[in-house]
């Protein structure tokens, strides 16, 4: 999943500036949601693989 900030239109240089702003803040913030969500990912993962485990184990 990709998370990301949709830029506005430019209408002038002062909004070009701005552009670029928010270019590196939406990079940052994508980077930090995606790596939230694999890290969640993994972690409901582990714990499902951790109880089927328990699972299997116990039946024998």
């Amino acid at each position: 999943m990709k998370f990301s900030v949709m830029p506005r239109p430019i209408h002038n240089e002062q909004d070009e500036g701005k552009q670029e702003e928010l270019k590196k803040l939406n990079e940052t913030i994508g980077s930090i949601l995606n790596k939230s969500y694999s890290s969640l990912i993994n972690r409901r993962f582990s714990r499902q693989l951790r109880s089927w485990t328990w699972v299997i184990l116990k039946r024998r």
